[in-house]
């Protein structure tokens, strides 16, 4: 999900800020971020920035809202933000046009609480397929303006941007174990009948 996501923002050229808010996000986040930025020949402080992790994610998202460089004085990198040319224009979310939460858990949860609500910010989730329908509801009401839910979604995404990837990969593997598990029921069935 998130490198068709990445992909698709770096089609558009469009500015990022990658950030972790859980620590099991930050290696590989930054990790996608710079090789899809690689694909496009994105430029590290021009175009894309990784700012690493912070704990407390609730103080996180509201100190962003204020400042920014007051929750990240520094990159991933440990450069300081004056440094970084793009993010000279980024003061806080005013400075953001969206958000977008790519997640296992209920992360977007707080988004909605802390930036939707008090900051009025347009947030977009990627989410596994057992935690999408709990945005649903979200999704209904507005507070979400966006939501890609598991590896079909993934798959979806990565059609719609026309640059197959892992989600269509993983979909043909999941459309096979499926097909197999199909095959087994009716062996099973099939065999206790014959048993009988």
């Amino acid at each position: 999900m998130a490198q068709a996501i990445l992909r698709h923002c770096f089609a558009k050229k469009l500015k990022m800020v990658g950030l972790a808010l859980l620590a099991e996000g930050t290696a590989i986040g930054e990790q996608i971020l710079r090789e899809t930025a690689g694909e496009y020949g994105a430029t590290y402080g021009q175009d894309f920035v990784f700012l690493g992790f912070r704990p407390q994610y609730q103080a996180a998202i509201l100190g962003m809202g204020e400042d920014i460089r007051r929750v990240f004085p520094q990159d991933y990198n440990n450069l300081p933000l004056e440094q970084i040319p793009m993010m000279r224009k980024v003061k806080n979310y005013g400075n953001i046009s969206l958000i977008i939460s790519v997640t296992d858990g209920d992360m977007p949860v707080w988004w909605v609480d802390y930036a939707v609500s008090r900051y009025h910010k347009k947030l977009a989730v990627a989410t596994t397929a057992v935690m999408a329908t709990s945005f649903y509801p979200f999704l209904a009401t507005g507070q979400m303006v966006g939501l890609v839910g598991g590896l079909k979604g993934a798959a979806e995404y990565e059609m719609l941007i026309k640059k197959p990837g892992m989600g269509q990969r993983g979909m043909d593997a999941q459309s096979v174990c499926h097909l197999v598990i199909i095959l087994l029921v009716i062996l099973g069935n099939v065999g206790y009948f014959l048993r009988k």
